[in-house]
């Protein structure tokens, strides 16, 4: 039995959707995420701050005991060395100039959410990572 007939007009009319569905799963991918992250900081840099007064230097490798170690960005201007790693996840920074360290709020989708009572848990992941992290970040500033 020649099927042909029935999956020629299916396919001429949907031909489209696999470059699509390709496309949205390369969108998705922590690697096009981390590109895209790393592709606005430069952006930001590049627009933002003074070329007279700022130097990016970009994917610096540096030896380390146990090999090598990569660093994103590198701005190097008269106010210091400034070291940038790029993370393109969803949260806050909450601080001030005169703070010694900020909060640092990371949400988490990548995890279920498990809904806890006073008996234990009600889901079979339990215990899990938390769907949000919240952690104390030091803060380097000077104020003259």
């Amino acid at each position: 039995m020649d099927l042909s007939p029935v999956y020629q007009p299916l396919i001429a009319a949907l031909w489209y959707l696999l470059p699509l569905a390709i496309m949205a799963g390369l969108i998705k991918s922590p690697w096009f995420k981390g590109k895209f992250g790393e592709f606005l900081v430069n952006l930001s840099t590049r627009w933002f701050l003074d070329k007279s007064r700022y130097h990016l230097i970009k994917n610096v490798t540096l030896p380390t005991e146990d090999g090598t170690t990569q660093i994103d960005h590198v701005l190097v201007s008269e106010f210091g060395v400034f070291v940038v790693e790029t993370k393109n996840m969803k949260g806050w920074i909450f601080g001030g100039p005169h703070q010694r360290s900020w909060t640092q709020k990371i949400y988490r989708p990548d995890y279920p959410r498990v809904t806890r009572s006073a008996s234990g848990c009600s889901s079979q992941l339990c215990p899990a990572p938390p769907r949000s992290t919240t952690r104390k970040v030091p803060s380097h500033s000077r104020t003259d």
